[in-house]
């Protein structure tokens, strides 16, 4: 009788996809800023992080035992190992994000990494190529060519 109780133990214990501490890691894609579900759970408000993104919803579907979410609006590959100022409004969305590898640990066993975008100026690039007025300002002009795609208006069309 003691060996069932034994095995029981163990699935409380550990869960079931055996992840027992993950890490996110990230910009604004993965943090997947809102200010409708923003949470300071695990970052300043100045990162806006929702309380929704990526990171939280695989934590939840593996039932980690701990869960820390570094991911940070505007972050770059800088602040992995260097602290983000994250001011916007005094006061009320601010704060500094403490370098994202110190959310790592020896016994992390999970990590999910979604950076770059601000790196390469996506977010500008993305500006630049779509818009909502394309005949007053031609963004497609502007608009880097990749891969015989080329941003017009809101959509994307093959040359």
């Amino acid at each position: 009788m003691l060996l069932p109780l034994i095995l029981v133990a163990g699935l409380v214990t550990a869960p079931a996809s055996g992840v027992r501490e993950y890490v996110a890691l990230g910009d604004s894609w993965s943090a997947d800023v809102s200010i409708v579900h923003l949470t300071t759970k695990h970052v300043p408000s100045g990162c806006v992080q929702s309380s929704k993104n990526y990171p939280k919803q695989v934590a939840a579907a593996l039932g980690v035992t701990v869960f820390r979410d570094a991911t940070c609006g505007g972050a770059t590959t800088d602040h992995m190992t260097a602290p983000q100022d994250v001011t916007r409004i005094r006061g009320l969305i601010d704060g500094v994000n403490r370098p994202q590898f110190d959310r790592l640990s020896a016994t992390t066993d999970l990590v999910t990494l979604g950076i770059g975008g601000n790196d390469a100026g996506l977010a500008a690039a993305v500006g630049d190529c779509i818009n909502l007025l394309p005949t007053l300002t031609r963004p497609a002009a502007r608009c880097p060519r990749r891969s015989g795609r080329r941003a017009r208006s809101v959509g994307w069309w093959t040359a």
